[in-house]
C-alpha cells in the first residue's frame, strides 16, 4: 500500500464513548453511536481503508508490573450503576459490531492475549510497507506519542495523526480537529518523540500509573528538555533532583522505569495493516 490515507480506530474507547452518549438505551443505540462516528470520519478524509483494533481479554501483562492495580481506579469507579449499565451495553454492542464491521468492509485486527489496542495500534503503524498518511480515533492520549512529526523539523514519510472524540483544549484554542506533533508540544512542553519520558514521569491517573511524586506537567516538561532521553535522565537523577528541588526525583529510576514498560506499546512484527 503506497501513498494511501488509512483510519485506525481505537475500538474499545470508541465503544465507551458510545456506551455513555446520550439517548444510548440498547446495544443497538451504543453500535448506531460507534457506527456513526466513523462514518463522520470516513466522510471527512476519505480513507483508502478503515481498520477497527480491538484489545484481547480482561487480563493485561502490565497489570503484573504495577501488582494488579494497573487501571484499579477504572475498575473502582465501575461500581457505579451508570457504569454497569454501560458495561453491559458496551459487550453486547462489541459482540454485534465485530459481526457488522466485516459486513461493511471494515476490516479489525485483534491485540495478542493479554494485550492492549495501544500495541495494535503501534504495530500497524510500523508497517514498512506502506506510507501516506494515518489518522487514529481515540480520545486515549497514551496515543500521542505516535504522531507526527515527532521532533520539530522532521518530515516522516508517514504522515500520523489522533482525531480525539471530544474537544481537546490547547493554549491556542479549543481543538476538535487532529493532533500532531505540534498541538502535543503546545499541549505539554515536548514533542511526541520524548512524551513517553514525560508520561513516566508525571503518571496517568486515568490508568492508575503514579509518576514520581513532586513531578508535575511544568517541572516534568522542564526535565525532558534538558534530559530528552531516558538514557539522558536516568544516570543524572540526583543532579536533575537538585535543579528542579524534587528529592524524591534521585530515587525515581525503578519508579521510571516501570513506568516507560507501562506507556510505551509493544510492536508485533505479526500485526500488518490489512488490504482491501
Amino acid at each position: 500500500m503506497n501513498k494511501s490515507t488509512v483510519v485506525i480506530v481505537d475500538g474499545h474507547n470508541v465503544l465507551i464513548y458510545a456506551g455513555y452518549a446520550k439517548g444510548t438505551i440498547t446495544p443497538e443505540d451504543v453500535c448506531r453511536v460507534f457506527l456513526s462516528k466513523v462514518h463522520n470520519v470516513v466522510d471527512t478524509f476519505l480513507p483508502n481503508n478503515v481498520v477497527v483494533a480491538w484489545d484481547m481479554g480482561k487480563e493485561r501483562w502490565r497489570q503484573e508490573l504495577l501488582k494488579g492495580t494497573y487501571k484499579g481506579k477504572r475498575a473502582f469507579r465501575d461500581q457505579s450503576l451508570q457504569a454497569k449499565v454501560v458495561r453491559t451495553l458496551t459487550k453486547k454492542a462489541g459482540s454485534l459490531l465485530m459481526t457488522l464491521l466485516p459486513k461493511m468492509g471494515i476490516d479489525q485486527v485483534w491485540a495478542v492475549p493479554r494485550g492492549e489496542a495501544d500495541d495494535v495500534i503501534f504495530s500497524l503503524l510500523n508497517d514498512a510497507m506502506w506510507s501516506g498518511r494515518a489518522i487514529i480515533v481515540s480520545s486515549d492520549s497514551d496515543l500521542w506519542q505516535l504522531v507526527t512529526p515527532q521532533y520539530r523539523g522532521s518530515r516522516p514519510k508517514l504522515k500520523v495523526s489522533v482525531l480525539p472524540i471530544k474537544k481537546i483544549k490547547t493554549r491556542q484554542s479549543q481543538l476538535n480537529g487532529l493532533i500532531g506533533g505540534k498541538e502535543v508540544e503546545e499541549r505539554t512542553g515536548v514533542w511526541p518523540a520524548n512524551y513517553v519520558l514525560y508520561k513516566a514521569l508525571v503518571g496517568d491517573p486515568s490508568d492508575n500509573i503514579p509518576g514520581v511524586q513532586g513531578v508535575g506537567a511544568k517541572r516534568a516538561a522542564r526535565l525532558v528538555q534538558k534530559y530528552p532521553e531516558p538514557k539522558d535522565l536516568l544516570p543524572a537523577l540526583s543532579e536533575a533532583a537538585k535543579e528542579v528541588k524534587v528529592r524524591a526525583l534521585a530515587f525515581s529510576e525503578d519508579v521510571i522505569s516501570r513506568n516507560l514498560a507501562l506507556i510505551k506499546p509493544v510492536s508485533y512484527t505479526h500485526l500488518t495493516l490489512p488490504t482491501n
